[in-house]
Formats: C-alpha cells, sequence, structure tokens
C-alpha cells in the first residue's frame, strides 16, 4: 500500500473530501488494514500507533464524510481486499471507541457486497441504523437495496429518513411506483435503468469515467459556452454504464435483489451492442419504426417525447432494449448522425480496438464549429503568401511551365475539372511580388514548391494559413485578429475567387464516389431511386445559407436535376 508522508497530508484529504484534522484516523486506519494484508511494516507502525494513542484516535471514523472518505480510499484507491478490510474493521468494533460502532458494521457490509455476500452486507447495514438511526451511508444502502428488490415504499421511508433525502434522485423514481399494485415488466423497464445508475454513481471510478467522458463531450464546444454539468447527458451516462462494464457490475453485485423478471430482462441488455438506425416511420407521441443498418431489421420503439422531434429518413446512433414481450425502447439517448458519418461510425462501432472515449469524442463532434472541407475531402484552410522576386524575362515561362498558361499574369493550377490554387505576378514595381493561394494546405505547400523552382531566390514577406471556419466564424463576431493576413470576405475578388474554385469543387463531386452513399456518385444515386433518398438526406444536412467558401445545396440539386 502506498505510504503517505506528511507533505502528502493537504493532498490526501482534498483527494478523499475530508477534513485534514481527521487525517491521523484516516491514516491509522489505512495503516490497520495494511497490516491486515499482511504488511509486517505497517502491523509495527500500527501497533506504535495504538500504544501511543490508544482507541480515541479512530474517533473521526464516526463522521459520515470521513467513514466515506476512507472507504473510498481502502476499497477504489488502494484496491485492498475486501476480507482485510473487513478484519480492520471487526478489530476496532472489538478494541476502538463506541462512537464508530455504526461506521464499522457499514465498512463490514461494503467488504461484505464486494465480494457478493448480499445479505450479509444488509445484515450488517441493519446493524449500522441500530447503532447509529442517523447513519446516513448505511441508511442509503440500504434505501438502495429496498430499490433493487422493487420495494418503493420502503425505500422511500429510508430516504425520509436522511437530511435532504426527497432530494435524492430515486426518491422521484420511487414515487411513480409506491402505489399498492403490481407493476408490469415494461413499466419497471425505466426504474431498472434507474437503479443502475444509482449504483454506478456510488462508485468512484465510475463517476472518474463519467467525468473524463463528460470532459470528451464539451470539448468541441466553445470555450465559455459550457460546463462539465452540460456534458453529463443520458448519451454519457449510458456509454459509462455499457461500454465501461458499470451495469454487468451492477448485475454481478446487485443482481440477486431483483426480481426474477428484471435479471433476465438485465441479461438481455448486456447482449444488446449500441448500432446505427434509421427512422422509417414516425408516430407522434407514442412510437417509431426504426430500420437497423447493420441487419436491416426493424423494431418499433415506445417512445413519445422523441418521437415530436425526430423525423422519417433521420440516423441515429443508440442502444434500443427490450423492455418487454415485443417493446423496445431507447434509455440511453439517441446521437443524431448525418450521412457522411454513417460509415466511419459503423467501422468504429464494428471495430473491437475502439474505446468509449473514441465513441464519445466521434459523436460529440456535431456540437463543434462546422467543418469545412475541399472537394477531395481534405481540410479547408485559407493558405496565403507573398514573395518578392527581382525582375526576370524568364519567370513568366516558368511558372507557366508549371501551372499552365497564364491570363494576365495570373496562373490557375488546376486538375482534372479541380481548382488547386491561383498565382499571381505583380509586376508594377521593383522587386516583383509573386503570390500564391490556395485552399488546402497540401496544394498550397506543392505550389510554394513550383514556385521556388521557377525563382530560387525568391524572399517571403508575409504568409497567413487559417482554417475556413475559424476564419468565417471571427468574420461573424466581428472578431478578425492576428499579424498574418487574413482573406477578406468584404472583397469582391476574394469572394470571386471562392466562388470560382467551390464551383469548380462542385462539378468534381457531383462524379466523385461518396462513401455516405455507399460508393457512387451523387449523379449515380440521383438516377438510381433506391439511392435518391440517402442523396436527398446528404444535400438536406448541408447549409441552407450559401456563404462564401461553402457548397451550395442549391446548385447541386439543380445540377442534379432535383
Amino acid at each position: 500500500m502506498t505510504q503517505w508522508g506528511a507533505g502528502d497530508d493537504q493532498r490526501l484529504a482534498t483527494s478523499l473530501g475530508v477534513r485534514a484534522d481527521a487525517l491521523p484516523a484516516v491514516t491509522a486506519f489505512i495503516t490497520l488494514v495494511s497490516s491486515r494484508a499482511g504488511d509486517a511494516d505497517a502491523t509495527r507502525r500500527s501497533v506504535d500507533t495504538w500504544n501511543l494513542f490508544g482507541p480515541d484516535l479512530f474517533a473521526d471514523l464516526a463522521d459520515p464524510a470521513v467513514a466515506t472518505g476512507v472507504a473510498n480510499a481502502v476499497f477504489e484507491i488502494f484496491g485492498t481486499e475486501p476480507e482485510s478490510i473487513a478484519e480492520a474493521a471487526r478489530w476496532l468494533l472489538e478494541h476502538g471507541p463506541a462512537q464508530i460502532t455504526a461506521a464499522m458494521r457499514w465498512i463490514i457490509g461494503l467488504a461484505a457486497e464486494a465480494v457478493g455476500r448480499i445479505d450479509d452486507a444488509e445484515g450488517h447495514f441493519e446493524r449500522s441504523c441500530t447503532a447509529d438511526g442517523e447513519f446516513v451511508p448505511a441508511l442509503l444502502r440500504l434505501a438502495q437495496y429496498a430499490s433493487d428488490r422493487g420495494d418503493a415504499l420502503r425505500g422511500l421511508a429510508l430516504y425520509d429518513r436522511i437530511p435532504g433525502g426527497r432530494e435524492h434522485p430515486m426518491f422521484d423514481v420511487l414515487l411513480r411506483y409506491r402505489d399498492d399494485r403490481e407493476y408490469s415488466l415494461v413499466e419497471r423497464a425505466r426504474w431498472l435503468y434507474e437503479k443502475a445508475g444509482q449504483y454506478l454513481e456510488q462508485s468512484q471510478h465510475h463517476r472518474d469515467h463519467l467525468v473524463e467522458l463528460a470532459s470528451i463531450r464539451i470539448a468541441p464546444r466553445l470555450a465559455g459556452d459550457s460546463d462539465l454539468q452540460d456534458g453529463l447527458d443520458d448519451f454519457v451516462w449510458d456509454v459509462v454504464l455499457f461500454d465501461c462494464g458499470a451495469f454487468a457490475e451492477f448485475i454481478a453485485v446487485r443482481g440477486p435483489l431483483l426480481p426474477a423478471d428484471e435479471q433476465l430482462l438485465a441479461q438481455q441488455w448486456l447482449l444488446i451492442e449500441r448500432s446505427l438506425f434509421e427512422v422509417e416511420d414516425v408516430r407522434p407521441g407514442a412510437g417509431m419504426t426504426m430500420r437497423a443498418v447493420r441487419t436491416g431489421d426493424r423494431i418499433d420503439v415506445t417512445e413519445r417525447a422523441a418521437t415530436r422531434q425526430v423525423r422519417a429518413g433521420e440516423f441515429y446512433c443508440a442502444r434500443v432494449v427490450p423492455v418487454g414481450e415485443g417493446v423496445w425502447n431507447i434509455f440511453g439517448g439517441a446521437e443524431p448522425v448525418s450521412l457522411p458519418q454513417r460509415e466511419p461510425l459503423l467501422d468504429l462501432l464494428d471495430d473491437d480496438e475502439a474505446t468509449p472515449e473514441q465513441l464519445v469524442a466521434f459523436l460529440s463532434a456535431r456540437f463543434g464549429p462546422p467543418q469545412f472541407v475541399t472537394a477531395s475531402g481534405e481540410p479547408m484552410v485559407f493558405c496565403s503568401s507573398a514573395w518578392t522576386v527581382a525582375p526576370s524575362s524568364t519567370l513568366r515561362r516558368k511558372l507557366s511551365r508549371r501551372f499552365g498558361a497564364a491570363h494576365d499574369d495570373e496562373w490557375t493550377w488546376t486538375e482534372g475539372d479541380r481548382v488547386l490554387g491561383v498565382v499571381v505576378l505583380d509586376t508594377s514595381r521593383d522587386p516583383w511580388t509573386i503570390k500564391v493561394d490556395a485552399m488546402s494546405e497540401f496544394d498550397y505547400e506543392d505550389m510554394v514548391h513550383l514556385v521556388l523552382g521557377a525563382a530560387p531566390g525568391a524572399t517571403l514577406v508575409r504568409e497567413g494559413r487559417v482554417p475556413a471556419a475559424q476564419m468565417i466564424a471571427e468574420r461573424r463576431a466581428g472578431a478578425m485578429s492576428g499579424p498574418a493576413p487574413q482573406p477578406d470576405l468584404d472583397d469582391p475578388e476574394i469572394v470571386a475567387l471562392l466562388d470560382e474554385k467551390i464551383r469548380a469543387y462542385e462539378q468534381q463531386w457531383l462524379d466523385e464516389q461518396i462513401p455516405a452513399l455507399d460508393g457512387l456518385t451523387p449523379r449515380q444515386a440521383a438516377a438510381d431511386p433506391t439511392r435518391r433518398d440517402d442523396l436527398l438526406n446528404l444535400l438536406g444536412s448541408m447549409p441552407d445559407d450559401e456563404r462564401p467558401g461553402t457548397m451550395s445545396a442549391r446548385r447541386l440539386r439543380e445540377a442534379l436535376g432535383l
């Protein structure tokens, strides 16, 4: 077990959430647990500490917050064997101060729960409350056990004994099931999901997963536009439950408490994978029919709130689970998926090496600023530079060899129908100036290489590289910044250049194989009745407003006869 020096006291107190003055009791208990785990040095120190301070050293463990902190340390941070923890707690029951009885009974109960002895655990929690009827950690555990069993009335009564217990999220859940009648499995399915959520919340390492994934969830959003709480949504909770193993752990530990039909349902849920679905039919306020893209299977989902927002033809990533005989529902959120995301998402879902972090990052990218790409799929970055060069009678010829024929000292570099960039020669003053413009860094680097080949003595005067999304966002906010030259969307020449390039990209795009169309080109999809809806959805995902630097869905529809 890790040893803590005096210099680590404050850090330890903060990490465990305990009072600094309670650290002697905390560290003494940790040492006692280590001694029971066979650590000879810890045994010696524990004996010396006991001889010096006696039982009163442990009195602070009676504080529920301190007891919770020390339990978190030995069970989760240090990962000590439960039996060693239970032995230390039993020893203190015999030799420690009477006021820590409730805390030690509770810790022994946690140790029994950790090894699957639920009945024993519950007995110790009950004895904890007998010793101290207001010991909150034991009351909470008993309330959770009552809820797991399906005993809403007992659960409510136990929460009522806890200060602020009526504000606990589970209290509202139990209120829905307080009537003295037998609820169907369909009615209890949501309750089962909430039980697992409460189990997740009581575990420090699962809470750490929540925080980590919530941070990834909000990362694409603009700074200051959200906080961590915004990332703790249904989707992130579901990922921690099923992709990080919290639900499987809940069933392994608490499964024996569940009603038999809920145990069977929970086992079914463990077999359900997150997948991609297309909404085929919506019945507002009632449900919808969804088609699994992987298998083609159709599922009628019972859903009320979401059906007032979704539309047929939309795609969602979700875990659709059975909640009874022939009845399906979605508890963990449904993430909208654009057509271009379909194939990459399916690849990610099929990848056994993919992590929950990768999944959350992929499906959270929609919260970030729009991503602008060229027709070849490269990130759209406005690259511009100016170079001075000595006048030369051969420079024009050399540039034409590399970029084709010029028009008024302007060379447009193309590849097929795709415009890669523009080179402009200004001979109005000495030295001459060569300006290079491109909309991707890859093309820009190639163009600069060719220009320097034609003018090896050229000197760089200025250079700027600005992602299209950043540039447009800053322009909209009226906050263009930085010393580098920026493309000016108020400059008619720049707008014309963007328009020319985008129109060229659009023409090439019409005949490119698009993954979102299963490898068909837009022209082919437009001519194929079975793929035309996919094409229309893809065009519908493009911005309606026509902005500089963006493809026009309107022009594309016209070109395709749609």
